[in-house]
């Protein structure tokens, strides 16, 4: 009875260790490449997000001052529109230049349909994500 109960002693200790160090290497190597990667990336995805969001709301209140008369107010949302604009630039190229390879034909390759309306009719094209980002943020800007 005593030899057994070293022996299940014996092979929990070893299955802890065991389990301690195939964990501590696991975390080693997912967590400096995979995570890493995927912590930057949503990093700046959600930047890009909110500089979106902002930059629209931006928009509409400069559509709105402008309505109002307020020049003042136009004035200054239009800065605040030319201000991230450049910050929607710059976290879409720095998205870019770090994508992992699962985003890479998202980015590139996948076809996006872009409609806008010339001469009186919908005329579509079609895009990729990089150019729409960019597109995107030109119109924003020349919005203000």
């Amino acid at each position: 009875v005593v030899t057994m109960d070293l022996i299940v002693k014996q092979t929990l200790l070893g299955l802890v260790v065991l389990g301690t160090v195939t964990f501590c290497i696991t975390d080693l190597f997912l967590f400096k490449d995979t995570a890493m990667k995927n912590l930057r990336l949503i990093d700046g995805t959600g930047l890009f997000t909110v500089y979106t969001v902002r930059a629209c709301f931006y928009i509409r209140d400069q559509l709105v001052s402008a309505g109002y008369g307020d020049d003042d107010k136009v004035g200054l949302f239009k800065d605040k529109i030319q201000d991230y604009a450049m910050r929607l630039q710059r976290q879409h190229f720095l998205n870019y230049q770090d994508i992992p390879d699962a985003l890479d034909y998202f980015y590139h390759a996948k076809p996006i349909i872009h409609v806008d309306p010339i001469d009186k009719a919908w005329k579509q094209y079609t895009h990729s994500f990089w150019y729409l980002g960019n597109e995107f943020v030109y119109r924003m800007g020349a919005a203000s």
